[in-house]
């Protein structure tokens, strides 16, 4: 290679990196002007923002000082009625109220919260509870209060009760039996009369006027709630007597059905139910406390005697099978469909056999029995009394029916 041959190679290359690096200081300009142009745009959105959030915290401003003056002012007015002046919540730190927020989107927080919440709910409960029992028990230890309940003939009856909503005092009557309750509630110290004509509650709260407003009631509705009381009882005996009568215990017993003894207190009623063996309500009987009248099927009637033609005909036709006999039922009526089958009744004559389908019962078993020519029992299909599963005896062993079932479905009709 010559020394001219040389040099222009050499001329060329500087020509060659001239221009590329025109080149990359081209592009290096678009790319800063194309960038400043973004942060340009990007700048001004951010100032935008920043406007937007400065007109936010100017009037969240405006509205606290508003409500700061409003506190101010009815601390003004309340000075002035000489009433003692009030910390509204607003008046805290802002700062406090931001971290009580940040704690409870943790879990530690909601459970430390949850807690203390739970525990001041409980206090405060408690409070109530003691405010409450510290009422009743004066009242009850008011010795114009007892003489009031004993000139009507009434008494405390056993100690008070702590119930979830209330302290509750049980009065009794003659022989011991309870009349009316008083109730005190936990929540709002109100003092409420429950008795055989609903539930009262009383307006009063200083105590002497609700004292006097307790015995007042009790006064004007002690002798209807006797009136009430005894009609009631005398209804109760009358039931549980039709009960034993001869016609109707007779029946009763014939459909295997029991007439409860013990009635059941609910709404004002006093119910009576008709049970089968299995313990499962068939009908009921419902007296009405306030006027003694007897509620069977829908219909009230005045008297026991009314009702009786309607209860008789009305267990004549009641379905007192229980669950059990209803589910033997149905496996006696599914098994004797089969067995009155055209293929049933042809296959097993063609084998020289013969089936009884009036059932022989022995212990758990309905049995339905395959006999030969002669006579003789050579295998019984039988249903399981206890389970009503379906069997088959051969040679006195049993077998489940369904285990000759086909491993691809049911076994065909011949």
């Amino acid at each position: 290679m010559t020394e001219r041959h040389r040099d222009k190679k050499a001329a060329s290359r500087e020509v060659t990196k001239t221009a590329f690096r025109r080149l990359g200081i081209m592009f290096a300009f678009i790319l800063l002007a194309v960038n400043t142009y973004q942060l340009s745009g990007l700048g001004s959105i951010v100032e935008r923002v920043d406007r937007y959030n400065r007109g936010v915290i100017d009037e969240i401003g405006a509205i606290r000082g508003d409500v700061y003056t409003f506190g101010n002012d009815l601390n003004e007015i309340r000075k002035f009625l000489l009433l003692p002046e009030r910390k509204y919540s607003f008046s805290e730190s802002g700062e406090q109220s931001t971290q009580a927020e940040e704690s409870l989107n943790t879990r530690t927080g909601q459970a430390v919260y949850g807690f203390m919440n739970t525990l001041v709910a409980e206090r405060n409960l408690q409070k109530k509870s003691a405010e409450a029992r510290k009422s009743i028990e004066t009242l009850m230890n008011d010795q114009s209060f007892k003489e009031s309940l004993k000139s009507t003939g009434l008494t405390a009856s056993g100690g008070i009760e702590d119930t979830p909503d209330g302290l509750v005092q049980k009065i009794a009557g003659a022989g011991g039996k309870s009349r009316l309750e008083i109730t005190i509630s936990k929540n709002d110290l109100s003092f409420s009369i429950g008795s055989i004509l609903g539930l009262s509650k009383m307006a009063s709260k200083e105590y002497e006027n609700l004292k006097a407003e307790i015995i007042r009631y009790i006064s004007e509705n002690s002798r209807e709630m006797e009136r009430i009381l005894t009609l009631s009882e005398k209804r109760k005996e009358e039931v549980v007597n039709f009960s034993k009568d001869k016609e109707v215990s007779g029946l009763l017993g014939k459909k295997k059905i029991a007439f409860s003894q013990v009635p059941v207190e609910e709404d004002g009623s006093t119910v009576f139910d008709v049970t089968n063996e299995e313990k499962a309500t068939l009908l009921t009987v419902s007296l009405s406390q306030k006027d003694g009248t007897i509620s069977f099927e829908g219909k009230k009637y005045g008297s026991i005697v009314e009702m009786k033609p309607a209860f008789i005909e009305k267990i004549k036709s009641l379905d007192t099978s229980s669950a059990q006999d209803k589910l033997i039922m149905e496996r006696r009526k599914e098994l004797e469909t089969i067995f009155k089958e055209g293929a049933f009744t042809e296959l097993i004559g063609a084998a020289g056999m013969k089936i009884a389908l009036e059932p022989r019962t022995e212990y758990n078993k309905i049995l339905y029995d395959v006999i030969d020519s002669g006579g003789k029992t050579l295998f019984s299909f039988f249903i399981e009394m206890s389970s009503g599963a379906f069997k088959v005896l051969q040679n006195n062993e049993e077998k489940d029916l369904f285990q000759f079932l086909q491993e691809d479905g049911l076994k065909k009709k011949p």
